[in-house]
């Protein structure tokens, strides 16, 4: 009866001990886990590193992010070299579409497909000359400036090749003008639309939205 007691007492305390150590076992991590999380918890304002910004994802953009857009955006007014060589090239470019009306109001509407085309140029070039001198911004004036250019490169493609059965000469009424005409149109206006782009954020432009 001893030897059995003494069996009974044994194992009584064998699942006792392996109970004891399971439940330690189960609340031993979780209790580091938390320690670690307090451990690493910020107790103050988090400085600032060299990290890359970020976008707020509640719904607002980072200061850097917010600068980059209103540069983009350029919403400010344009600066007095802006309005000078956009309005300078919108002349230019008036001046060529005038010279194109004036050609084909006086015999040029009578020749195949130039004739039209002349009629085009002239409807085209008053048209973006309006919108660079109202709008000065760097996508119209570089609008002005290809159109100033492909009507120049048309010309001289008309003369030293000939364009659609068509060929002009140097010598033709308003030949070379034309041409001085496109030259300053495409130079003033691609002048106008690099200093748009590069022309600074005015202050206050990086507000709250």
């Amino acid at each position: 009866m001893a030897a059995v007691e003494l069996e009974v007492r044994l194992r009584a305390l064998t699942a006792r001990h392996c109970a004891t150590g399971a439940g330690s076992s189960a609340v031993g991590p979780m209790a580091r886990v938390g320690s670690s999380a307090r451990a690493i918890r910020p107790s103050g304002p988090l400085r600032r590193t060299g990290m890359a910004p970020t976008v707020d994802l509640t719904g607002g953009t980072t200061p850097a992010a917010t600068s980059a857009r209103n540069r983009l955006r350029r919403s400010g007014p344009p600066g007095m070299a802006v309005t000078v060589a956009s309005w300078a090239g919108a002349a230019a470019l008036a001046g060529s579409a005038a010279i194109h009306f004036h050609l084909w109001s006086t015999g040029y509407r009578h020749i195949h497909v130039i004739g039209p085309l002349f009629l085009l140029q002239a409807i085209g070039g008053v048209l973006l000359a309006v919108a660079v001198a109202v709008l000065r911004q760097p996508v119209a004036a570089a609008a002005g400036a290809l159109f100033a250019a492909g009507t120049a490169v048309g010309l001289v493609v008309s003369v030293e090749v000939g364009l659609f059965g068509f060929r002009d000469s140097y010598a033709a009424p308003y030949a070379t003008l034309s041409l001085v005409a496109e030259g300053a149109a495409f130079v003033l206006l691609g002048a106008a639309a690099v200093l748009a782009l590069r022309s600074p954020t005015p202050a206050g432009a990086g507000g709250a939205h």
